[in-house]
């Protein structure tokens, strides 16, 4: 008989326990912790078949060397609204995380965005993706593939999946819309648990292996499940596999993996899409009259047994609510099969209580799996301990919001307090992100506590501004720069050759993580010289497409400044115009720039028409020296020795905040705070 005892367990410690266990498989801290919240996120929102308790047969998967711990998550672009991912074996939770994060990606910049994904594994709570794409205000549709559970209508031996479809749509102050359903009468993981508890189940869950109802859970394990209304049940599970086996090149129609079962990879397939509301209202106009649906639902008399009317996913909210501050019920099963866990891979136990947790307030967030690629802006106003690296990073944070929404930032070359002034008042004056740029030199002329001064200045701003270290060549200096509070650094090792490049960048990116700084890289070579930077004498080398693409692969860095006949300091006759291979910017970008935007480097003079056309191919960040300091350093030669120091320091800086405001303009930047 079924043991009614309850142990409850703090979310939050619960994540930390999940984290450990999968820490110890092998995956990246980040990979198990993201993995971790989503199982946890299952439990808290009652889905119990798709939380902890699954975790040692994943323990088990990845130990036998069935599912990748550390996949090298692979994105092809299709058009500019659909992607492809491929999932390298890797566990379910971490792909699809990655795979809604870009349909989002897209959605924000056109309206819509769709992925497809092969080559993944189960991903557990199909509502998880759902809560990820509500925090983007999207409305989401999510599809999976598994393997054969159940038979086709009409049909005796088993053929189609019964994993979930789930669909989601924001509100204002009612709860969200959340379908999370499977085409059968129950997930498995509700028989699943029922076997281990030692509970019966209801008549007509499951069928036995003659086809037979059944209320003896074990022996529903080697049966079927029921389909939820006959045909319908039916055609809903045959959706699913078209969506997310047929189309996406993932197995299908009773060739997916069985993960109880096969030694192989399972290929499980997924497909998702989100759509941006404000393509038909304002996003406010679009909450509002959700807000109103839901009151209306609610507004039905309820009928004879019911005492209210809900909507779709508001259970799970209301019971979230409740175990985010009684905490999270675990089984007799349960608890042995976390001890033992905890015994085989050395970390602490969980801690469990007898009797439910006694808090005034949850402290788990009951409605978000955290993305480890999100982009709201929000994410800025949280301290570093909130998010995880690099999404912590201010850069970082820049110029993904800026990848996110099309536009670039830029980049501005200081060289005294006058040009980190100008810079700061332009971003406050036009709500615009910046980035103040300093060179190696800066560290050496001015020394560390300029340094400093700068960085207060510039997380003082009422807008994003992150400071940042151009052309860091020497290894010296980058240590140096490794003890300085930069938000981030280019590491410039392009003189080297490409295996001594990579070697370094990816040294230097692994070390920097630690200090919550990001690393940018120039892949070939970019010519010439400018103020501050040594002028190289080595013929330009053009980057290569894919060579880019497998260096940010290799190497980790966070963003690319490619070399597509861009030149330090001044253009010969022609101009940029002619010097671009504006193709060639273009097929790198396709190939990196949605997860590693691309930096600008060699902008005077160039037009603002061929700025545009960089932003279109994927640059992000725009390297800005003489283009925004001319008129100022002419401004100072002509009235020094005319004005008082003060009066030409204070109007210096306003010609020079005016320079840089323009090309906030120009490059789109200018309104988004």
């Amino acid at each position: 008989m079924a043991s009614a005892t309850r142990y409850y367990a703090d979310p939050a410690e619960a994540e930390k326990f999940a984290t450990a266990l999968l820490t110890k498989a092998g995956l990246t801290e980040e990979d198990a912790r993201s993995m971790a919240e989503c199982l946890v996120l299952a439990d808290v929102r009652g889905v119990d078949t798709h939380g902890l308790a699954r975790l040692p047969q994943y323990l088990d998967r990845v130990s036998n060397g069935r599912v990748n711990a550390r996949p090298n998550l692979k994105i092809t672009e299709k058009t500019p609204v659909v992607a492809h991912l491929d999932g390298d074996n890797g566990f379910g939770f971490v792909v699809a995380t990655r795979g809604m994060a870009e349909a989002t990606k897209r959605a924000e910049i056109y309206g819509i965005g769709m992925v497809t994904v092969n080559h993944s594994n189960h991903f557990g709570m199909a509502a998880t993706y759902v809560l990820q794409a509500l925090q983007a205000n999207m409305i989401s549709l999510v599809f999976t593939n598994s393997a054969k559970q159940m038979p086709p209508f009409g049909g005796k031996e088993t053929l189609l999946g019964i994993s979930p479809f789930a669909a989601g749509a924001p509100s204002n102050n009612e709860v969200p819309y959340i379908l999370d359903m499977a085409p059968s009468v129950v997930a498995k993981g509700k028989i699943r648990r029922a076997a281990r508890r030692g509970e019966s189940i209801p008549l007509g869950w499951a069928l036995d292996a003659d086809g037979n109802p059944t209320t003896d859970a074990n022996v529903a394990l080697n049966g079927s499940m029921a389909p939820i209304g006959g045909p319908k049940g039916s055609g809903i599970a045959i959706l699913m596999d078209i969506m997310s086996g047929v189309l996406t090149g993932a197995e299908f129609g009773g060739q997916v993996g069985d993960q109880y079962k096969d030694t192989k990879p399972q290929n499980v397939g997924h497909c998702f899409i989100a759509l941006k509301p404000d393509v038909f209202f304002s996003v406010d106009d679009f909450k509002m009259r959700m807000d109103t649906l839901v009151q209306r639902v609610h507004g039905v008399t309820p009928a004879p047994g019911f005492s209210e009317v809900l909507f779709p996913g508001e259970p799970e909210h209301r019971l979230g609510l409740q175990r985010s501050k009684e905490g999270i019920p675990y089984a007799d099963a349960e608890k042995i099969m976390f001890a033992e866990a905890a015994k085989e891979y050395g970390v602490p136990e969980l801690g469990l209580s007898e009797t439910p947790l006694s808090r005034s307030s949850g402290t788990h967030d009951v409605d978000f799996c955290k993305n480890p690629t999100s982009n709201r802006i929000s994410t800025m106003q949280r301290s570093a301990d909130d998010t995880k690296f690099p999404q912590k990073n201010l850069t970082w944070q820049i110029l993904n919001h800026a990848n996110t929404h099309g536009y670039a930032v830029g980049a501005y070359n200081c060289y005294n307090t006058e040009g980190v002034m100008a810079v700061i008042r332009a971003a406050e004056q036009q709500r615009s992100a910046a980035i103040i740029q300093l060179f190696p030199w800066t560290m050496h002329f001015q020394g560390p506590e300029f340094i400093r001064y700068v960085v207060s200045a510039a997380h003082a701003a009422t807008a994003p501004v992150a400071v940042h270290l151009d052309h860091c060549i020497k290894a010296e200096d980058v240590e140096l720069a490794l003890t300085l509070p930069f938000d981030s650094i280019m590491v410039d090792a392009s003189t080297e050759d490409e295996e001594s490049n990579i070697r370094f960048c990816k040294s230097i990116v692994e070390r920097a993580r630690a200090l919550n700084i990001t690393i940018e890289a120039e892949m070939g070579r970019i010519e010439g010289g400018e103020d501050g930077l040594p002028n190289v004498n080595m013929e330009g080398v053009m980057t290569k497409p894919e060579d880019a693409e497998a260096f940010v692969r290799q190497t980790g860095v966070h963003f690319l400044a490619p070399s597509f006949g861009n030149i330090h300091g001044g253009y010969p006759a022609g101009g940029a115009e002619e010097a671009w291979d504006l193709p060639r910017l273009g097929a790198i970008g396709k190939l990196v720039a949605c997860q590693t935007p691309l930096v600008l480097h060699g902008t005077h003079p160039v037009s603002h028409e061929l700025f545009q056309k960089t932003i279109a191919c994927g640059v992000r960040k725009i390297n800005l020296n003489r283009t925004v300091r001319d008129e100022y350093t002419r401004f100072v030669a002509d009235n020094a020795g005319k004005l008082e120091l003060t009066v030409l320091q204070v109007e210096g800086v306003k010609v020079y905040t005016k320079s840089i405001e323009r090309m906030m303009g120009v490059m789109g930047s200018a309104g988004r705070y």
